[in-house]
């Protein structure tokens, strides 16, 4: 799995980016999280984590992976979702 989500970071274009952001935003909120709280936890500043939400940058793996860890979710499930899957998923993840 690592190596396909390597592939699928890799490739990212801007409708990826902005999928990853949306699950990351959801994610966060799902576990009220602030973007301030969270972003501290990455180690990065907050306006950052916001490019991530809204798909404006990249997201680097290293950051999915921190991400994947606290939220306690699969690194595909942060790369590609449909809402439904999401909704499911995110009852089985970390509150």
């Amino acid at each position: 799995i690592l190596y396909i989500c390597n592939i699928l970071i890799f490739k990212q274009t801007m409708e990826k980016q902005k999928t990853i952001g949306k699950n990351i935003a959801f994610f966060r909120k799902l576990n009220n999280m602030t973007q301030e709280s969270l972003s501290e936890y990455l180690g990065i500043n907050r306006a950052e984590l916001s490019y991530y939400e809204t798909g404006e940058r990249k997201t680097p793996l290293d950051i999915l992976n921190k991400l994947s860890d606290l939220f306690q979710v699969e690194l595909i499930d942060l790369l590609e979702m449909h809402e439904e899957d999401r909704k499911e998923r995110a009852a089985l993840s970390f509150r």
